[in-house]
C-alpha cells in the first residue's frame, strides 16, 4: 500500500468544529456594522453509525512530535491507516495548517512498521508557493504505537538531495469516542491545528459590503452581506479551477450562516451534510462519491466498514467587535474564514488524504 498516496489526501477533507456556547441568545443584540476580529472557529464531525462502536478521533489528537535541526516544526496531528493485514500499518504525523496551504511550508511525516521498535520514516517538506520546492528526509525511527498513543524516541532523518537533517521526538495521543448505534455523535476537533486565529479582521459597511484584511489588493477584495431574520448571507467571489483547461475563474458564491448577535460578539454557524452534492456513483475514478466519503471517514476513525450512514460538519465561527479607537494588528498571511470557508478546507483536507493513500 502506498501510504504517501493513501494518507496525505484523506488528511485534507475532514477537519474542525465544536463549541460549548449556546447559539440561543439575543439575535440582533447589536449592529454588525463595524470592524470585527475573527477570534475562533470550532468544528465537530457528527457521525451516525449502524452499530455501537468506538471511534479514534484524529481531529482531536493531543501532544506533538517535535522536528528540530535544519528544519523546525511541531507536528500535532496523528492519523494511521491499516490494511487487510494488521501488520500493514501506515502512520502520518503532520502540520494541519501547513498541509492546508495556510502557511508557507507543509510538513508530512510518514512511518511504516519495521522490525522490533524501529520503522522506516520519511519527512516530506514542501513549499506552498510557485517554487515547487520539496525535500524528502528519511531514516530509521524508534517508536511505539498502540493505536492510541504514538511515542517517538530521538531519531534522525537525513535528505540525500540536500544533506540536511532533523531529529524527531515526542508523543501524540488520539481521542477515543464511544458512538451508540443509530445515534448522531460528535467528534470534536482541535481547530488550532488547522487555523491561526486572531489574525484577520472583517469590516461590515453600511452599504452592505464587507472586506477582510487579507483580501486587499487581490482581485475583487469585497463581498456583500445581508441579514434575513436569524440568517447572515455572504456573497463573494470564490476561485474555481476548471479540471479540463486548468484555468482559474472567479464565481459569485453565496454562503448562508445561522446568525446570533450578542452586541460585542457575533457567532455564525452552519450544518453541512458531507454527502450533499456528491454523486452516489461515478465512472470517474478521481471524482469523490458519497460512498468513498464514508469509506474515508471509516478508515480515518477506525469504525466498522460500511457502518457510517450519515456524516455532518457542525461549524461555528466567532467574531469579536474591535472598538472604533483600536487598530488591530493583522498578519500578512491571514485569510478570512468567511471568504474561504473552513468546512471547504476540511473537505479539501480529506480529498488530499484520499489521493495520498491510493
Amino acid at each position: 500500500m502506498k501510504y504517501t498516496t493513501l494518507i496525505v489526501s484523506t488528511i485534507i477533507l475532514i477537519l474542525m468544529f465544536s463549541c460549548d456556547k449556546s447559539t440561543t441568545g439575543p439575535v440582533g443584540g447589536g449592529s454588525i456594522i463595524g470592524n470585527w476580529l475573527e477570534s475562533n472557529a470550532v468544528v465537530n464531525l457528527r457521525l451516525t453509525t449502524k452499530s455501537a462502536q468506538t471511534a479514534k478521533n484524529f481531529l482531536n489528537s493531543t501532544g506533538e512530535i517535535a522536528v528540530t535541526g535544519d528544519y523546525n516544526k511541531k507536528l500535532k496531528m496523528l492519523i494511521y491507516i491499516t490494511g487487510e493485514d494488521p501488520t500493514d500499518l501506515g502512520i502520518i504525523v503532520t502540520d494541519g495548517i501547513g498541509l492546508l496551504g495556510v502557511t508557507d511550508t507543509s510538513y508530512i511525516g510518514l512511518l511504516s512498521k519495521g522490525e522490533g521498535s524501529e520503522g522506516e520514516g520519511n519527512l516530506i517538506i514542501g513549499a506552498n508557493d510557485d517554487t515547487e520546492f520539496q525535500d524528502d528526509l528519511s531514516g530509521d525511527v524508534i517508536y511505539t504505537f498502540n493505536e492510541i498513543t504514538l511515542n517517538v524516541s530521538n531519531s534522525t532523518l537525513q535528505s540525500e538531495d540536500t544533506d540536511l537533517s532533523v531529529n524527531l521526538i515526542g508523543s501524540i495521543t488520539l481521542e477515543e469516542v464511544n458512538i451508540p448505534a443509530d445515534t448522531p455523535t460528535m467528534l470534536n476537533s482541535n481547530a488550532s491545528n488547522f487555523y491561526e486565529f486572531g489574525n484577520t479582521t472583517t469590516t461590515f459597511n453600511e452599504d452592505s459590503t464587507f472586506i477582510s484584511s487579507e483580501d486587499t489588493g487581490f482581485g475583487n477584495d469585497t463581498g456583500t452581506w445581508k441579514i434575513i431574520g436569524d440568517t447572515l448571507k455572504i456573497t463573494t467571489e470564490q476561485e474555481v479551477d476548471d479540471p479540463i483547461s486548468d484555468e482559474t475563474t472567479f464565481v459569485d458564491t453565496t454562503l448562508s450562516f445561522n446568525y446570533v448577535n450578542y452586541g460585542n460578539e457575533v457567532i455564525l454557524s452552519q450544518v453541512l451534510d458531507l454527502c450533499e452534492g456528491l454523486p452516489a456513483e461515478s465512472e470517474d475514478e478521481d471524482e469523490l462519491t458519497c460512498k468513498q466519503m464514508f469509506n474515508l471517514i471509516e478508515a480515518f476513525t477506525h469504525v466498522d466498514t460500511s457502518s457510517v450512514v450519515k456524516a455532518e460538519l457542525i461549524y461555528q465561527l466567532s467574531f469579536e467587535r474591535i472598538p472604533d479607537n483600536q487598530v488591530a494588528k493583522i498578519s500578512d498571511s491571514s485569510r478570512s474564514l468567511l471568504k474561504q470557508s473552513l468546512p471547504n478546507d476540511i473537505l479539501h483536507f480529506l480529498n488530499r488524504g484520499r489521493q495520498l493513500v491510493k
